[in-house]
């Protein structure tokens, strides 16, 4: 693997919410990557910020239960705030 391809590997499980220790695994047995490259992809997956990653998710779920809920009846215009 490259390490482009390896940065698209953990962004993708970073947004499913995977585990440090998944994304850990992930960098330290993908053979061919240098201990630079692997220092550079051990600094992204520390700046990930899990509350982001599963905030995402949660946004994902409200717009796919949001668009199912439009076919019922409900305005699509309509917003609801939550405090």
């Amino acid at each position: 693997m490259t390490v482009d391809q390896v940065r698209a590997a953990l962004r993708e499980r970073i947004a499913r919410g995977a585990s440090l220790e998944e994304l850990d695994t992930i960098v330290r047995m993908t053979r061919g990557l240098t201990e630079r490259q692997r220092t550079e992809l051990w600094a992204e997956v520390w700046r990930y910020d899990p509350r982001r990653a599963t905030q995402r998710r949660v946004d994902a779920a409200r717009s796919l239960l949001g668009g199912a809920r439009r076919g019922r009846g409900r305005r699509s215009g309509t917003q609801t705030s939550h405090s």
